[in-house]
């Protein structure tokens, strides 16, 4: 009934705009993902990086990407637990430390067999902290304005992915033989810097679990 609430009801566009910007909690989560999506050591980068200097078969990257993406998964069911268990601040801290060295692996791939290796690694670290960003959203929204928040966190976080890509290509180019190891290390410091992130969101948002909101 959250659309039927007179917060949610009687304003137009810019009515609504105004009230989701000016809502504190929303910015929280719109910096999470902008941090968390610039990942310039994925994409273009490790393409190249695949293809021209460990001269691995174009299917590499494709089976990577598809790897990660399945290895997500489990994290994805484990969280559907663990939010009944667990206050998202909790989960919010577990996935951020979980995930600030989830690229480290890509820094010692010698072969395409290896980065195929290690891609399952990687999903299981950034899954966890993916859900927990998703349940932010969610919680973080004002009333009525669900959707639009929704939409707000993915488009910045495909706007910091794309930019990732731009910045780690640029820097790939400058240094062929180290710009691979310098992506990866600025993803590193970049996913770092969420946790103290954590520190803005208000207590009320992530203080209690699912299973409170389903109690009461």
């Amino acid at each position: 009934d959250v659309y039927d609430r007179p917060q949610a009801r009687g304003l137009d566009l810019i009515g609504d705009l105004k009230r989701l910007v000016r809502h504190r909690a929303v910015l929280p989560p719109v910096l999470i993902v902008l941090l968390f999506q610039f990942s310039p050591g994925l994409s273009t980068p490790m393409q190249f990086y695949l293809s021209n200097t460990l001269h691995a078969p174009d299917t590499v990257y494709g089976a990577f990407n598809g790897i990660v993406s399945a290895s997500f998964i489990p994290a994805f069911l484990a969280y559907s637990v663990l939010c009944r268990i667990f206050s998202l601040r909790t989960l919010l801290w577990i996935g951020a430390i979980a995930s600030i060295p989830q690229m480290v692996p890509l820094a010692f791939i010698r072969t395409g067999e290896q980065a195929l290796f290690f891609a399952v690694p990687m999903g299981l670290m950034g899954g966890l902290l993916t859900c927990a960003i998703a349940d932010l959203a969610m919680r973080s929204c004002p009333d009525g304005l669900q959707g639009s928040l929704m939409m707000l966190v993915e488009g910045m976080g495909l706007l910091s992915l794309r930019a990732s890509d731009a910045f780690g290509s640029a820097v790939y180019d400058a240094d062929p033989n180290h710009g691979f190891l310098y992506c990866v290390i600025a993803t590193t410091l970049v996913y770092s810097l969420v946790l103290p992130t954590l520190l803005l969101i208000p207590r009320e948002v992530i203080a209690w679990k699912e299973r409170d909101k389903a109690t009461a």
